[in-house]
């Protein structure tokens, strides 16, 4: 009965109940600081009649975690995003890009051969749907620096997953050329949140080699941030 849609259906109480015990359950028995989850808890097909039921139950269930928790680091990803601010309310958040970090998912047509651009120009569009649509205040505007190493090589394959042989994906690919706009993308759009997801580290001798320069600019962009607060929460899309 509770099976719907190929998922559970967490709006029936016996579910709810359920669900929200065993977390927390599972924060008291581990010490956990809090939970991720990559997919919402809600089946967001427009022909389903539960719809709003799920989410009202989901959002019961964030309210109780956060009550009871409220220091916990709660990260819902996915689908929360396309609920508003209401979701924001119960204690989550609108996640960077709204979706998939790897520029490669996006599935927008933005032409350029820098990965950085890719991701800041996904992070603007994204940041001000939050903003003027969703009425998202600065403060809680996510940021999103520099870019995620792509899933699929070139040639297609998938390193290590379900491909034999596994070949090393840690090949260093830091936009030396394209960093620069990502970082003023995101103080541009989202000057209280900044995210690196990605420094230039992947051995020692890449990191030893990263130039004083590049360093010196996202380090000085970075301290403009901390000075600049007042500016930063009366962002506005233009």
């Amino acid at each position: 009965e509770a099976w719907v849609g190929g998922g559970t259906d967490i709006s029936m109480p016996g579910v709810k109940d359920w669900l929200l015990s065993t977390l927390k359950a599972f924060i008291h028995k581990t010490g956990a600081k809090g939970f991720a989850s990559d997919c919402g808890y809600v089946n967001d097909a427009p022909d389903n009649p539960r719809r709003y039921s799920q989410w009202r139950a989901w959002q019961d269930i964030i309210k109780a975690l956060r009550k009871e928790f409220p220091d916990i680091i709660m990260d819902h990803r996915s689908s929360a995003h396309k609920w508003g601010p209401w979701h924001q309310l119960s204690g989550s958040y609108d996640e960077p890009l709204s979706g998939d970090e790897n520029p490669e998912t996006y599935g927008v047509p933005i032409a350029s051969l820098s990965t950085d651009h890719v991701a800041a120009d996904m992070l603007r569009q994204v940041n001000y749907k939050y903003a003027a649509f969703q009425l998202i205040p600065a403060v809680r505007i996510p940021g999103f620096m520099f870019h995620q190493t792509e899933r699929t090589a070139d040639n297609g394959t998938s390193p290590c997953f379900y491909e034999k042989p596994c070949f090393n994906n840690n090949t260093r690919d830091f936009d030396l050329l394209g960093y620069k706009y990502s970082v003023i993308s995101n103080i541009g759009t989202a000057g209280l949140n900044n995210v690196l997801c990605m420094i230039p580290a992947r051995d020692f001798k890449e990191y030893s080699l990263f130039p004083k320069e590049d360093l010196h600019f996202i380090s000085k962009w970075l301290r403009w941030t901390d000075e600049h607060i007042s500016y930063l929460e009366n962002t506005v899309p233009i």
